[in-house]
């Protein structure tokens, strides 16, 4: 017997809101749950569930009972009420006050009203028991509510299901305890078992005061099977979706999480609430003292793995103390004192008095007592850190919750999607706000040509953010997200270095917020479309000789630049010649960083051209009627990312593509949003000035209306000696010569930028082995261009090490701006090429292939002659010869292909050896 649907339009939309809220931050916890509803409206959702006391978090005790509390409460009840105007109604958790009495209370919150309230029945301290509850009416059906202990009572549901309830709802703020997780999935089973209801637990997460709120909010359907499982001790905002069938209201199946039990549920419990001690109640760290014995030294992992070595503080008795060896290894900060002064040293400690260390102290080693009485949880390798690699130096900072970072810009708590407690994406509909708004300045940090002694790019941009701050500025950062093919290759992670480093570095380093992978994705869902269409009878005619469209992966492997797809018989396709590039090469990924808008985004989408019908027609991706799925993949993504850096500063990191293969810009939007929240805002083009600043000009600029204020050319002596003829183990010498030598390549760059009309500084990154003679023999090549340079130490210093050359970028900015592009659009695509090879190479000819050549005609007669280009040239050179250092002049640059980028409105002209899918070195990061 089949259960059959009542209607296909009879359906709910709940998002279930497994949220972290703080005891008595009303504020707060309203601003998270307006942050919800707005991407619940987003989502077309017809309810939002919150935890049991979410407005006001929990446990409340006394503070239940406080008349100025529970009028706070209903007033910001009341604002939330009148929000859902427009969007999905909300069942809120809060305290009310409601005849004289105090309840914990679910309202229902729908059309800007206060529908209805429904009292926990169960008594709790510093509330009173409500009556027994009816269910409450909700488009065209019943919902009956079961307030947190109400769940374990059978009357309480029995009465709902007596009384007309359809569906079961059961809000939480239960706290972790490993006996009561089993208890209260026995507890859902019974009541959906009794009632012949499927039931939803909402349960709170995060920590308060002793206790630990473990989510793992679920769906159980009447057959007694999960239909949806949240992770436990994590936030999660996900919306289920409801069918009613002849027998009832079901869930449809969702991915459910993976479960942690025993030791690891209470490690994840212990680490969660030291989190949120720290957090919610304003400390910066903690200070134990070491020489306690195993229990402190437990809680001194234990707090390692919570907060990062920078927040936690050790105290030890003796040098020689045993605590001093993991101290060591886990790169903790130490104060050796002897047990008598151990107040004055708590005291002096630098997270805060006696009696806040001594609070935080007490609570590990009580949760640490608890866990190795119950034997070993977590096996941690202890491995000796270099205090002054990055990775130490990042994980000194406790960073500060992404709302406080947004709110330096002024984005509200809504304007802003949380992705864990340091990242967040900017809301769409906030963007779109911000367009009436004048702009700040735009500068841009680019480099002399790279080389293996560093150059620092990336820490300046982020060294010069910090540095404006300081002065008293409002400024943002823009970056690119890395891509694993480098973080995994030779060059590793992309967050910058020493102490002008975004963070959270880790996350940012790998998969961040997955916006690769959905480019990925979406890239190789129009490949896999391309093959089906042609196997499924190939209505469009497409040429498989002449499929220009390949696949993508974010790694770096030269086994899969050329590949033969189809292979194995009938079943798999037509076999046909196939290749991988880089996800950051994709041409999905340009698009992405070009676009201004969704709309503006799938139109471009549209517009790619994927290859050639057999009368050598073009054939557009929209003709595959795959574009609304790419978009769906890509919705989220184009959201621009916003973290911190170590000083707090914000930055947004959004889009990767390379810029020896691309055009290597970080997002159009997240430029544009930036620009439109902050006074000053700098950004960075990738490699030398060449490639990155080159393209930033070009192409991104020219398509998306931007205007640069001021260029910032950034070198180290290190790497001009390398472009002077010295060997890398030859680097620590003085050789004023050399450098004099190698600031050909630097002057070639600055001049470069001058053609655009860009006023020019030069930054040059300080190493401890650079001479006075020559950093004197730069400033003096520079003298002639009238150009400054500021010797900077943002890597040592932070923003502090940058301020003289804030002060002087920020003069330059106070100039008119004579930006204009290096050619018109007007200029043939040949002359384009010839034009940045002439220009800004200093080539004396440009050769091209015969399919080159012709590739270029038919471009030109096709109405593809107005569009920027793309060059793809080796970074380490002017010149397609990447041993060529310096500036040389006069080489021959050959150009062997040129592909068309319809979508994201460009020529790429591929020259030397260039490749677009990049191959592993010998060593490789990722061997270590």
């Amino acid at each position: 017997m089949t259960d059959s649907l009542i209607a296909p339009e009879d359906r709910l939309r709940i998002v279930v809101a497994q949220i972290n809220p703080a005891l008595g931050d009303i504020a707060g916890n309203a601003a998270r749950m307006r942050a919800v509803h707005a991407e619940a409206a987003r989502q077309e959702a017809d309810l939002v569930v919150f935890p049991e006391l979410s407005l006001s978090g929990a446990p409340l005790l006394a503070l239940a009972r406080d008349p100025a509390f529970l009028a706070a409460c209903r007033a910001e009840v009341e604002v939330l009420a009148r929000e859902t105007q427009t969007g999905p109604a909300l069942l809120v958790g809060a305290p009310w006050a409601d005849g004289g009495r105090i309840h914990n209370a679910m309202l229902l919150l729908e059309a800007g009203q206060i529908r209805t309230a429904r009292f926990k029945v169960a008594p709790e301290a510093g509330f009173d028991a409500g009556p027994m509850p009816g269910p409450i009416p909700f488009r065209d059906t019943r919902i009956g509510l079961a307030i947190g202990a109400d769940l374990d009572a059978a009357d309480v549901c029995e009465c709902l299901s007596e009384t007309g309830a359809e569906l079961l709802i059961a809000p939480l703020a239960r706290p972790h305890a490993r006996e009561d997780r089993d208890a209260r999935l026995s507890a859902v089973v019974a009541r959906v078992v009794e009632t012949g209801l499927p039931l939803l637990l909402v349960n709170a997460v995060g920590g308060q005061e002793d206790r630990v709120c473990d989510g793992g909010s679920l769906a159980l359907g009447t057959d007694r099977r999960l239909a949806m499982q949240f992770p436990l001790f994590l936030e999660r905002v996900r919306i289920s979706e409801w069918q009613r069938f002849e027998t009832g209201w079901r869930c449809l199946a969702a991915p459910a999480a993976e479960g942690l039990d025993g030791p690891q549920a209470d490690y994840a419990a212990l680490l969660l609430g030291l989190r949120d001690r720290v957090r919610k109640g304003g400390f910066s760290g903690v200070v134990l003292d070491l020489s306690a014995g195993p229990e402190a030294r437990f809680a001194a992992l234990l707090a390692v793995d919570a907060l990062g070595a920078g927040a936690v503080h050790g105290l030890l008795s003796a040098p020689d103390d045993d605590g001093a060896a993991l101290a060591e290894a886990l790169g903790i900060a130490v104060t050796v004192t002897h047990p008598a002064p151990l107040a004055a040293a708590l005291e002096q400690a630098p997270f805060g008095g006696m009696a806040d260390a001594a609070a935080l102290a007490g609570l590990l080693l009580e949760g640490a007592a608890r866990a190795t009485a119950e034997g070993p949880m977590h096996q941690i390798t202890a491995r000796r850190l270099d205090p002054t690699s990055d990775a130490a130096i990042a994980g000194s900072v406790t960073p500060l919750p992404i709302e406080d970072v947004a709110a330096r810009l002024g984005i509200p708590a809504d304007g802003i999607y949380r992705y864990g407690p340091y990242k967040a994406k900017l809301a769409h509909d906030y963007i779109r706000t911000l367009e009436a708004r004048p702009a700040g300045k735009l500068i841009l940090v680019t480099a002399i040509s790279p080389t293996p002694a560093g150059e620092g790019k990336t820490t300046t941009t982020i060294g010069l953010g910090d540095a404006l701050a300081r002065i008293g500025e409002k400024a943002a950062i823009c970056l690119r997200e890395p891509s694993l093919g480098p973080v995994f290759g030779a060059k590793g992670g992309a967050t910058g270095g020493g102490r002008a480093q975004i963070i959270p570095m880790q996350d940012i380093n790998l998969h961040f917020t997955g916006d690769l992978h959905a480019i990925s994705a979406a890239h190789n869902l129009l490949s896999a479309l391309i093959d089906n269409h042609i196997y499924w009878g190939n209505k469009l005619d497409l040429d498989t000789r002449r499929i220009a469209w390949r696949r993508v992966v974010d790694l770096n492997d030269r086994a899969l630049r050329q590949v033969i797809v189809g292979l194995g018989g009938p079943a798999n396709g037509f076999p046909r010649e196939d290749g991988f590039d880089i996800t950051v090469a994709s041409e999905v990924m340009a698009i992405f960083c070009l676009a201004r808008t969704l709309e503006e985004l799938e139109e471009r989408l549209s517009r790619m051209v994927v290859g050639q019908t057999r009368g050598r027609t073009l054939v557009e991706a929209g003709a595959l009627k795959g574009i609304g799925s790419m978009l769906a993949l890509l919705r989220d993504a184009f959201q621009p990312n916003l973290v911190q850096t170590m000083e707090h500063t914000p930055a947004f990191v959004h889009g990767g593509p390379f810029a020896n293969i691309a055009h290597g810009c970080n997002s159009v939007i997240a430029t544009r949003a930036a620009l439109r929240l902050a006074d000053y805002v700098v950004t960075e083009a990738g490699f030398g000035a060449d490639l990155g600043a080159e393209k930033f000009l070009d192409i991104k600029c020219r398509q998306a209306g931007l205007a640069p204020d001021a260029a910032v050319v950034v070198a180290t002596v290190r790497a001009l000696k390398m472009h002077g003829g010295v060997p890398v183990k030859e680097l620590g010498r003085e050789d004023v010569a050399a450098v004099q030598r190698g600031t050909a390549n630097l002057l070639r760059h600055v001049e470069n930028m001058r053609k655009f009309g860009l006023p020019v500084v030069v930054a040059l990154n300080r190493f401890t082995s650079d001479t006075p003679a020559e950093i004197a023999a730069v400033m003096d090549a520079l003298a002639p261009l009238g150009v400054e340079a500021h010797v900077c130490a943002h890597w040592a210093d932070g923003g502090a090490g940058a301020q003289a050359l804030a002060h002087a970028v920020k003069a330059l900015c106070a100039q008119p701006s004579h930006f204009h592009t290096l050619y018109p659009d007007a200029m043939p695509l040949k002359e384009k090429i010839e034009t940045v090879a002439r220009e800004i190479y200093r080539a004396g000819e440009v050769t091209f292939t015969a399919a080159a050549a012709a590739r270029l005609e038919d471009l030109q007669a096709g109405g593809f002659g107005h569009l920027p280009v793309c060059m793809a040239k080796t970074q380490y050179s002017f010149s397609a010869d990447p041993t060529l250092r310096g500036a040389p002049e006069g080489h021959v640059l050959p150009v062997r292909e040129v592909r068309l980028s319809a979508g994201a409105g460009f020529v790429v002209a591929l020259t030397g050896d260039v490749m677009t899918m990049p191959g592993l070195a010998c060593a490789v990061i990722s061997l270590h």
